[in-house]
C-alpha cells in the first residue's frame, strides 16, 4: 500500500530579481513569504516541510531535484508523494492546502493541482515516486510529469492565491489592495 506521508517542499532558492530581493525574504504583514507558507502548512496540519532556499541552482527544477535528492538522503523514502510550492504564492490559504492532500490520499499515483476559475495553479502535489531526472528538454516540471506519463487531477478552490504569483512589489502591492 502507497505511503500517505505529504512532505512540502517550499521552492526558495531564487535570487528575486524582479522582486528585488530574494522573494523568500520578501514581506507582508511583518512575516517573510517563507514564513507565511510555513504558517499555512501548520494550519493545514502538514508537519514535514523542507525549505529549499540554500541551493545554488540555475532553475526551480534544479532545485527541487537536489531537495528531493536531500530528503531521500536524509529522511530516507517513505514519502508518499511532495507539495511543491513555490515561494512566490504565499497567499494560499490552509483549506486549499487540505483539499489537495485529501485528493491525493485517493489518488496517490497522479499530479494533483489546484483549479481556480478554470486555471491551474499552485502548489501542486507529485508523488513521491516520480522520476525526476528524466531529460525534462529544458522545458520543466511540466515535461518531466508529462514524461512520467502520470494522471493529472483538478481540484476545484475557491482560493485566488493558487494563481496570484508574486514575482514584484507592484504584483504585492496590487493584492494588498485587491484582498
Amino acid at each position: 500500500m502507497p505511503c500517505n506521508t505529504i512532505i512540502a517542499i517550499i521552492l526558495a532558492s531564487g535570487k528575486g530579481t524582479r522582486f528585488g530581493m530574494p522573494k523568500a525574504e520578501a514581506g507582508f504583514d511583518g512575516k517573510s513569504f517563507t514564513q507565511l507558507i510555513k504558517d499555512t502548512l501548520h494550519k493545514a496540519e502538514l508537519s514535514r516541510i523542507v525549505v529549499a532556499d540554500s541551493y545554488n541552482s540555475p532553475d526551480m527544477l534544479a532545485t527541487l531535484r537536489l531537495a528531493v535528492s536531500d530528503i531521500m538522503l536524509s529522511e530516507g523514502g517513505d514519502a508518499g508523494g511532495y507539495l511543491i510550492f513555490p515561494v512566490d504564492f504565499p497567499f494560499v490559504t490552509p483549506d486549499t492546502i487540505r483539499n489537495l492532500i485529501t485528493k491525493h490520499q485517493e489518488n496517490q499515483n497522479a499530479v494533483i493541482h489546484p483549479l481556480f476559475e478554470a486555471r491551474r495553479g499552485h502548489p501542486v502535489i507529485i508523488p513521491a515516486a516520480t522520476n525526476l531526472l528524466v531529460d525534462d528538454e529544458g522545458k520543466g516540471l511540466r515535461e518531466v510529469l508529462s514524461k512520467n506519463n502520470l494522471a493529472h487531477i483538478d481540484v476545484p478552490v475557491t482560493d485566488k492565491g493558487v494563481i496570484s504569483n508574486i514575482n514584484t512589489p507592484e504584483d504585492l502591492a496590487a493584492w494588498t489592495q485587491k484582498n
